[in-house]
């Protein structure tokens, strides 16, 4: 426990009290454990660009590969057997990008989570 001035009546007093004993002023560096504190405790994300960017493709990747596999499904049926064969290359072509939008968001949320502070 330390003395000190108190900064209205100058009459020394301890730093753990929150009010001068003498003149009642609030001592701004009390440390007292007791007074209950209003501020709430807040844990604040720190995610980089670069994950934010790989998470907006990630995004990109599975919406875009979702719509346009069910574009393609939709086409196969009306079209002959040669555009077809088109149509299914582009439908593996969406689905793979969906999986690998998929497989990326989940790295990135991992690291999202691993770096979290």
């Amino acid at each position: 426990m330390a003395l000190i001035n108190c900064p209205d009546c100058n009459k020394q007093i301890s730093d753990k009290i929150a009010n001068c004993i003498q003149c009642g002023c609030p001592i701004p560096t009390a440390k007292s454990k007791s007074t209950p504190t209003t501020e709430k405790e807040q844990t604040i994300q720190q995610t980089s660009k670069k994950l934010k960017m790989r998470m907006l493709i990630a995004v990109l990747l599975m919406i875009g590969g979702c719509a346009g596999s069910m574009g393609s499904v939709s086409l196969m049926g009306n079209s002959n057997g040669e555009l077809n064969m088109g149509i299914a290359y582009f439908s593996t072509i969406c689905s793979i990008a969906f999986v690998t939008g998929a497989v990326l968001w989940i790295v990135v949320k991992f690291k999202v989570w691993w770096h979290h502070k």
